[in-house]
């Protein structure tokens, strides 16, 4: 149970095809023997075209705390995400905190190489049928899972940490709590902060509790502190089993998935 739940985190595959169309020009009407065009130097080599980098739209990076020195990225060509789960003692099942961190990334290295890398880092192999290696090393847990994409492959890195690592999130802080603050409380879930290559790249920062006293009043609750936020709306989904309210503050969009005993308060904003 405690394995699973540490790899509840969001594990994002994040892959945007970039579609390269050539522009082509007419012949110019003025141009004549007295007023030749201009000379065409897409051939000098002082004046080279330039170069398709596949990888450019991708700036996720490494939260602060991943265990690099133990679980490194092999070979890495771009980072498309990294995530930070804190899970709450009593939802985790566990007596302590329960942190993993989750990396999704690029590299052109065979599969096989790949695996060798990470199977050589393990002093022990766990046995698995969905990771391709699965070790414990010290008091950490870290999985691998490589899938193939053509000439480039996506890995999957799981680090989760030792019990009680972190008490607290410690990428919090800029969590605008005061704008969303917890109604009626029972139970903390988890806090979550991710970095992804979605767009020009983005945080986001989800609060995921517990509370008690029903979905409408939790509505209203939210309601009253965000429905003056630009782009202020709110739905209900298709079995009437959440209420979303969303709009835009503080450079965040947000969503507060309101359920009948639980919610999730979702942000994001780019990078800066």
């Amino acid at each position: 149970m405690k394995k699973s739940l540490r790899r509840i985190a969001f594990m994002s595959l994040v892959c945007l095809l970039l579609v390269l169309s050539a522009c082509g020009g007419g012949n110019d009407p003025d141009s004549n023997a007295s007023n030749p065009p201009p000379d065409d130097n897409s051939n000098n080599p002082s004046n080279p075209p330039p170069v398709y980098d596949p990888y450019a739209q991708y700036e996720g990076y490494l939260l602060q705390g991943y265990p690099e020195q133990m679980w490194p990225l092999y070979e890495s060509k771009a980072i498309s995400s990294c995530n930070l789960d804190v899970f709450f003692p009593g939802f985790n099942m566990n007596p302590g905190y329960v942190c993993t961190y989750n990396v999704v990334y690029y590299s052109e290295k065979p599969k096989a190489e790949i695996v060798a890398y990470y199977a050589g880092l393990a002093g022990s192999l766990n046995p698995s049928s969905f990771y391709d290696v699965d070790t414990d090393i010290n008091n950490y847990h870290f999985t691998a899972r490589v899938v193939e994409e053509g000439s480039r492959n996506l890995i999957y890195l799981a680090a989760d940490m030792p019990d009680n690592f972190y008490t607290e999130h410690p990428l919090w802080g800029d969590f605008p709590s005061d704008v969303f603050p917890v109604f009626n409380l029972t139970q903390q879930r988890y806090h979550d902060v991710a970095c992804r290559s979605n767009g020009d790249g983005e945080l986001q920062y989800t609060n995921h509790y517990n509370f008690s006293g029903g979905r409408q009043a939790a509505v209203e609750y939210y309601r009253t502190r965000l429905q003056n936020m630009a782009e202020y709306a709110e739905t209900t989904n298709s079995d009437s089993t959440c209420t979303t309210l969303s709009g835009v503050v503080r450079g965040f969009d947000f969503q507060v998935l309101i359920y009948d005993d639980n919610i999730a308060v979702f942000l994001e904003k780019p990078f800066d």
